[in-house]
């Protein structure tokens, strides 16, 4: 297939140890019987890969490429899950069928939290057979992807090409995948860019952290709950942060108070929410020289804390 082709070529000319990442080819039997039990014939394209490649894992599209065996035993399971359609609000893209599943959708790739890329084997009015349509599993978007396997192949070696997907090493300098350069935001900051240097790699990092005022805040969080100058509280994470502190901690990421937390308190797990009063942050800023060992930097703040 042209279009993966010149992608292959790409991963080869730059990071050859990706390929390394694809599976082996699939038997062509395998592929048969899968396509006897879904009740489809698989896309020309979509087929042509599978007998070259039997998916691939995470490091080379973001997502897992599903193997045939796991597109079949996916595509059984939501089948058989939605049997009865779910009256949940879909909003489908034109040319996507409103459906929360349908089983002319064959999954192809898997995000391991339930999230996939379909084939749309059975588009609505306007639609186009082999189009990729976005599976959510908790939310009634289905909006087109591509419009068929090898313009999703395309796509991709397009945004490798202009750096909209960067590809990341990791701290030997191994391939360890790929992200979209926007979401090298918050935790995901410090995943280090193949080829990047230190200098460069340590300002982007540092931007990020002065960017974003929950990095800070959520350090000194964890340091309060180790000394015991605030207490645990169950009720809506991110929300009622907020609302303890006067909206002093909007800005903080719900993600990274919940990696802090569970470093500084791996074993409460359950834990949802933290009350923090504007006293006792007052007493943490006096004390920033004990903070200041233990997290390793003076925390600084682009702006006063709210009092409640």
């Amino acid at each position: 297939m042209e279009e993966w082709s010149a992608l292959e070529a790409w991963w080869r000319a730059n990071v050859p140890e990706a390929l390394r990442r694809l599976g082996a080819p699939a038997d062509a039997s395998t592929i048969d019987a899968a396509e006897r039990e879904m009740g489809v014939e698989l896309p020309a394209d979509y087929r042509a890969w599978l007998l070259a490649h039997d998916g691939a894992d995470d490091g080379l599209f973001g997502d897992q490429v599903l193997s045939i065996g796991e597109t079949l035993g996916t595509w059984r399971f939501l089948t058989e899950m939605f049997a009865t359609p779910v009256p949940n609000p879909i909003d489908p893209d034109p040319g996507v069928r409103a459906a929360w599943w349908h089983r002319g959708w064959i999954p192809i790739t898997s995000d391991g939290a339930g999230n996939r890329v379909c084939i749309d084997l059975d588009p609505a009015s306007g639609g186009t057979r082999g189009q990729l349509v976005k599976f959510w599993h908790d939310g009634g978007d289905r909006p087109l992807v591509a419009a068929s396997v090898g313009a999703w192949f395309a796509m991709h070696r397009e945004r490798l090409q202009t750096g909209e997907v960067v590809v990341l090493a990791d701290e030997d300098g191994r391939f360890d995948g790929v992200l979209p350069r926007t979401s090298l935001t918050g935790s995901l900051a410090t995943c280090r860019i193949r080829g990047e240097s230190e200098d460069a790699y340590r300002a982007r990092v540092d931007q990020e952290k002065h960017r974003n005022r929950g990095w800070v805040l959520a350090d000194i969080i964890a340091v309060l709950l180790r000394y015991k100058l605030i207490e645990l509280v169950p009720g809506a994470f991110h929300a009622s942060l907020s609302i303890a502190i006067g909206g002093s901690m909007a800005n903080v990421p719900w993600w990274a108070l919940h990696e802090k937390l569970h470093r500084a308190i791996g074993k409460h797990r359950d834990v949802a929410a933290v009350h923090v009063t504007a006293e006792k942050l007052r007493e943490l800023l006096d004390a920033f020289p004990r903070v200041r060992d233990i997290l390793g930097e003076r925390p600084s703040f682009d702006e006063p804390l709210d009092e409640t």
